[in-house]
């Protein structure tokens, strides 16, 4: 299943893009180019007219493809031009996959339907099932009693509708008396304050750089286009979209096919089409410009080949949503095929919880992976959307306690894998040795746990409670006694040992095994 990801940065932007962040809602009330496929994707060509607009050249086509808006019949966008209220309407409701619902409420009672409005009669017959369905999704304000259907609609008049799309209508409510700094604030209305508020959280829109909203601007065409991009990337698709959508990491490229990985390494193999729109970092790109450890989300038509690809490296989390909890933690666990992870917060509990498939993984750089790429000791920032991690950002390795202690050997249990020492303190610990800890006993080298015999001076290394080195000086009154094991000397001849400072005299032993005196 697919949950959409959340909305991202929360920027004052150039002014170009001001209002909406690069935004355009784009639909108007004529007819399309002719190429939709039975989906609801369309794939057509780039409007001539798209160059007005370069900087949302990645939000029209999207827009585009999802055939959530619709350029003209002389193929021009006209990105620049205002939209209208009804053309608003229309857009949102496409976009929230509601085309069906809407152009059902026109089929079956066409030029009938009901709308409270004064100036019903001025809303063109293509847009009034849009607007029935807006009404009946709590989308449009009841208690406006004009529609003003032609009217250019305004960054306040569209915020509140985009905000109710994405299901935040209660918080908006919420932050009705929240604080807003724009030094036009008192022009934005009471009524509408929550929503921009909540609207500026979740980087839907933004000021401009004088730090004035300007709420009544009308807003573009290019414009709304990124609104409805961030509003879609915050919202439950219907499951006839989420079947012609995919997204993961790339794992390949190869040739004209991409290979995506989900969240629990499962991977899928894509076509890309040939006249495929590719995106990287909202900029146009081409398949070669895309490399394993990039996201990207790929909307496809009716076979399964891909016509528009969006993809980016990896950033950091800039804005939280409303709906989301955050939490940090160490990597205690990562069970990839299980879409969980275990996490050891900070107060030095343990607890587990589910990953979203589609979640985004940072591994940090300009990189994402998978639950797979995840270890035990990693540091991480995660996102939770109603208890599911939608997001992991790796924030580094788990710095490893460390200790170094002395003492005398008072124990030692091979079998077991520990050691006890008594230290000059006087107190006697027992820890437990690390598979592959370095051992040595002066004048005999590399050594076993099993060398190593209570009255030995040792020196340990520590690390988060394991012991991973132990340096071992024999007791003085041992060394007479003792010599190096077999299979680190050679023998001169039968009596002496090669590399033995004390040389033999017959009675020495070997350290090791069952041949070590205890």
């Amino acid at each position: 299943m697919r949950v959409k990801r959340v909305a991202v940065s929360l920027l004052l932007t150039v002014a170009m893009t001001l209002a909406f962040v690069g935004t355009a809602l784009a639909d108007d009330d004529r007819e399309d180019d002719g190429h939709r496929v039975r989906a609801g994707f369309a794939v057509g060509m780039r409007f001539r007219d798209q160059g007005q607009a370069p900087w949302a050249a990645k939000f029209i086509t999207e827009m585009q493809v999802r055939s959530v808006i619709r350029g003209y019949a002389d193929n021009t966008f006209r990105p620049n031009q205002p939209v209208t209220r009804q053309e608003v309407v229309a857009m949102v409701v496409r976009a929230l996959g509601m085309e069906g619902r809407a152009q059902q409420v026109n089929a079956s009672v066409y030029g009938s339907v009901y709308l409270p409005y004064q100036d019903a009669a001025s809303i063109q017959p293509w847009a009034q099932g849009y607007i029935k369905v807006a009404l009946d999704m709590g989308l449009l304000d009841t208690s406006e009693t004009t529609f003003q259907a032609q009217a250019a609609a305004s960054r306040v008049w569209v915020v509140p509708i985009l905000v109710k799309a994405m299901g935040l209508d209660a918080d908006a409510r919420a932050a009705a008396n929240a604080r807003l700094t724009f030094r036009d604030a008192a022009a934005i209305p009471a009524a509408a304050r929550g929503y921009v508020a909540i609207a500026i959280n979740v980087g839907l829109v933004a000021g401009y750089p004088d730090n004035t909203f300007q709420p009544n601007k009308p807003v573009t065409r290019a414009e709304m286009a990124k609104v409805l991009e961030i509003m879609q990337a915050n919202v439950q698709p219907p499951q006839q979209q989420q079947s012609f959508t995919a997204r993961g990491v790339i794992t390949a490229v190869s040739g004209s096919s991409i290979t995506l990985a989900g969240a629990g390494n499962a991977t899928s193999v894509y076509q890309v089409a040939y006249n495929a729109f590719i995106f990287l970092n909202d900029r146009p790109a081409t398949l070669g410009d895309l490399k394993p450890g990039y996201m990207a989300e790929l909307f496809l038509n009716q076979d399964g080949q891909a016509v528009f690809v969006d993809a980016k490296t990896a950033k950091p989390v800039r804005t939280r949503h409303p709906r989301e909890a955050e939490v940090r933690g160490t990597v205690y666990a990562v069970d990839a095929s299980g879409l969980s992870i275990t996490v050891m917060l900070p107060d030095g509990t343990e607890e587990t919880f589910p990953v979203a498939e589609w979640a985004e993984i940072e591994l940090g750089g300009d990189f994402y992976g998978t639950l797979g790429d995840l270890k035990p000791g990693d540091l991480v920032a995660m996102k939770l959307r109603q208890g599911t991690v939608v997001k992991i950002e790796v924030k580094g390795i788990k710095q490893k306690k460390q200790a170094e202690l002395k003492g005398v050997i008072s124990a030692v249990d091979p079998a077991a894998g520990t050691v006890t020492v008594l230290l000059a303190s006087g107190e006697e610990v027992t820890l437990e040795v690390a598979d592959g800890a370095v051992i040595t006993i002066k004048g005999y080298g590399r050594a076993t746990l099993a060398d190593v015999i209570p009255g030995d001076r040792a020196e340990l290394k520590v690390t988060d409670g394991l012991v991973v080195k132990i340096s071992v000086e024999p007791a003085e009154k041992k060394k007479q006694k003792e010599s190096r094991s077999w299979s680190e000397i050679s023998q001169d001849d039968g009596n002496a040992w090669q590399g033995w400072p004390y040389g033999g005299d017959g009675h020495d032993k070997k350290r090791k095994g069952e041949n070590r005196e205890h």
